[in-house]
């Protein structure tokens, strides 16, 4: 799916970088706009080049195939399919347009950060890594409201990554978010991949 199809152009953001001297990005992200949920997802296979991109590469097919489970059983699935490959840590989210509801879960060092009116919130993460074995796992639950934005970014993006309130004030699509967020963030030496969702209701 084009994810700049998926809603309007200012809904969804997307950048990736890979590790220099490699043609393939070991982090992928990907977004699913479906009529009843969405689904939004970063993976980051270990390590770099085409292994790297392989086990990441695996793990969104494994989402695709299975967009209308919940998150445990997404991340079971994927921890199943991915024994093959070098693994990947993972982070998935799911919002319920019904109930305007959102279920994250993170495995490994993807960060999240929810950006609204009021403030800027990282979730926490669970160790391990999906292929690795099964990992415990609490989603987090989270009301959204239109205009909230969700930032998923690899371990390729320093950790302490939080949007100015002037850039913020600007009102900016979220692929300059992405884009900005890669830059002023990103580490040259290593893989990199920032995905922006604006939220809207419908």
């Amino acid at each position: 799916m084009d994810m700049q199809m998926a809603l309007a152009c200012d809904n969804i953001g997307y950048v990736t970088r890979p590790y220099p001297g490699e043609s393939l990005c070991g982090d992928l992200g990907q977004f699913w706009n479906l009529p009843d949920r969405r689904v939004i997802a970063i993976a980051d296979g270990l390590g770099h080049g085409p292994g790297a991109h392989h086990a990441a590469q695996t793990a969104m097919r494994c989402i695709e195939n299975h967009l209308h489970k919940d998150c445990l059983d997404i991340f079971a699935i994927c921890n199943e399919k991915l024994i093959s490959t070098r693994g990947c840590v993972l982070a998935i989210a799911i919002i319920d347009l019904h109930t305007q509801q959102m279920s994250l879960g993170s495995v490994g060092n993807i960060r999240t950060l929810l950006v609204t009116e009021e403030r800027q919130f990282h979730f926490s993460a669970s160790r391990g890594i999906v292929g690795a074995g099964p990992v415990s796992l609490s989603p987090m639950q989270v009301s959204l409201l239109p205009g909230d934005r969700l930032l998923m970014f690899s371990d390729g993006v320093n950790e302490a990554a939080h949007l100015p309130q002037e850039l913020l004030l600007q009102k900016p699509t979220a692929q300059y978010l992405a884009d900005e967020v890669l830059a002023r963030w990103g580490d040259e030496r290593d893989d990199a991949s920032v995905l922006v969702y604006r939220h809207t209701q419908s």
